[in-house]
């Protein structure tokens, strides 16, 4: 490949020298026929933005009619919240948009030069816009209004719902002008093009027997190396082990991805990758890293990339991601690389001998759990298991005996708690249980069945130690806690509570 760069550059090197004056005239014609046709590229990106933008308003006019109906049919305070913050949101998003598109915006790229036709347009669709802007303003001021009653903004969404079709309509109207409008400058360029090729191709024909002929085969001889060179890079890309992927910055659709990509992704997601798979059907994130498609991309599009981040893929799934944002022919896309660290991830967040959530990542994922659910006024519930006589066991039978006894207990406890709770090991002998909106009767079921079961199979294994636990509980609603370790150690506190009370039992029964 350099071989080829180095024997064209001394080809035009040496002709420049030679025919300067015919090479300058095609030289000057070229330059400005690009530039020409780039002024027309920027206004052609131009109008599919204006294109793209018009169309959101269709898809923003739907959400608020959406939003404005599930407000006044909402139940309860939080669907009321969680719909007026939508609603709030997509009337600021479609005010910006339409004055952007009518009067030019420079932060979404749309200059203020529409057609006659399209102010025309524009004025059609005013009235109905401002009847929608206004009833989402008389639906704000009701329902920041205390207190709330849903049947106050019932006037407000029949007006809403009767200008929807209206605004509908005449943004299509819009939508259909930008693309008539586009596609005639489109005609107009190629029709530029062929005249500007026209006038290239009669200055070539002379220039061809004095400057081009006598260096074809260089040229040739060079071209076909870089192609080989093209081909061998390409098959690097497929070759490569790691997930590899390029997005299309616009459309955010894969546009290039490897033989290991369509692979691990069919394991790992179920997806059948193919170039109408969007960035957003792989990266939605899990859990705590959930929404993590809309991080990665703020991270792509403001610093330009990103090395090494670890994110949960799925629920059995962690990989570390890198990203790169590169400009190919006038055009940003978006490589990708993938690498799997499930199993060394595994190793350092499980529990070797109860297959549970050790005590650092079980801690970090209980911190988690009790701001997410506090915030939002939910309940953390907190299942705090000793295991009885596990020292005991130790002493008198060793330690091979006593990691059979965890075990026992950390696969009983785990086949009964059926995803309810989150489980992890918290000391030698003590096992936590994180599980989200369980009462205290619902939490002392699954343990009641968890010493049963063992009570059960120590029965039946004649081991010559009892199979036991004690256990407490506690929940994050009733009252109020300063972090997780207070409902941690509030827990404990009833487990030894529970503890002193069967050791009490047991006492008496052996005076009887």
């Amino acid at each position: 490949m350099n071989r080829g760069n180095q024997d064209m550059s001394n080809y035009f090197r040496i002709t420049t020298k030679r025919y300067k004056q015919a090479l300058l005239s095609t030289a000057v014609l070229l330059i400005i026929s690009q530039l020409l046709i780039q002024f027309n590229i920027l206004r052609m990106e131009t109008d599919a933005n204006r294109i793209n933008i018009s169309g959101r308003q269709r898809m923003l006019c739907q959400k608020i009619a959406k939003t404005a109906s599930n407000i006044y049919t909402s139940k309860t305070n939080v669907e009321v919240k969680e719909n007026f913050d939508e609603l709030i949101s997509a009337k600021n998003l479609l005010k910006i948009q339409q004055e952007g598109l009518i009067y030019g915006s420079e932060s979404l790229n749309l200059p203020a030069n529409n057609s006659e036709t399209l102010k025309v347009m524009y004025r059609n669709v005013d009235h109905s816009y401002q009847n929608i802007l206004k009833a989402v303003s008389q639906i704000e001021w009701f329902v920041k209004s205390s207190p709330y009653n849903r049947n106050s903004i019932s006037t407000s969404v029949e007006i809403i719902q009767e200008n929807e079709n209206i605004f509908l309509e005449q943004t299509d109207k819009i939508v259909s002008q930008y693309e008539k409008e586009a596609e005639e400058k489109q005609r107009n360029l190629r029709i530029l093009e062929i005249a500007i090729l026209l006038a290239a191709l009669l200055v070539l024909i002379i220039e061809w027997r004095l400057v081009f002929k006598p260096t074809q085969k260089t040229i040739t001889a060079a071209y076909n190396e870089i192609e080989r060179n093209e081909q061998y890079l390409s098959m690097l890309f497929d070759t490569v082990p790691t997930v590899t992927l390029v997005f299309d910055a616009i459309t955010l659709k894969v546009t290039k991805y490897n033989n290991v990509a369509v692979k691990l992704l069919r394991e790992w997601l179920n997806i059948n990758l193919d170039t109408e798979t969007e960035f957003n059907d792989l990266f939605k994130g899990y859990e705590e890293n959930e929404n993590m498609n809309v991080k990665l991309l703020n991270e792509i599009v403001q610093n330009g990339g990103f090395s090494n981040l670890e994110m949960k893929l799925s629920d059995k799934k962690t990989i570390l991601i890198s990203a790169k944002k590169v400009k190919v022919e006038n055009r940003y896309q978006y490589f990708i690389v993938i690498s799997d660290i499930t199993v060394i991830k595994h190793a350092a967040t499980i529990d070797s001998v109860t297959q549970m959530l050790n005590r650092r990542s079980g801690i970090e994922h209980a911190e988690y759990l009790f701001n997410k659910l506090t915030s939002s006024n939910r309940a953390l519930t907190i299942g705090f298991i000793d295991i009885d006589g596990l020292k005991s066991v130790n002493d008198t039978f060793g330690h091979l005996e006593g990691d059979f006894y965890i075990n026992t207990v950390a696969r009983t406890v785990l086949e009964s708690v059926d995803n309810k709770f989150k489980c992890m090991r918290y000391g030698g002998d003590e096992i936590l249980l994180m599980g989200t909106d369980i009462d205290v009767d619902e939490s002392r079921r699954v343990l009641e069945e968890i010493e049963i079961k063992l009570q059960r199979f120590g029965n039946s294994s004649k081991k010559p130690y009892e199979f036991s636990i004690s256990y407490g509980i506690s929940v994050s609603n009733n009252r109020t806690y300063r972090d997780v370790k207070d409902l941690i150690e509030e827990a404990d506190d009833a487990m030894y509570t529970f503890k002193k009370a069967k050791k009490l039992v047991k006492k008496l029964e052996l005076q009887v």
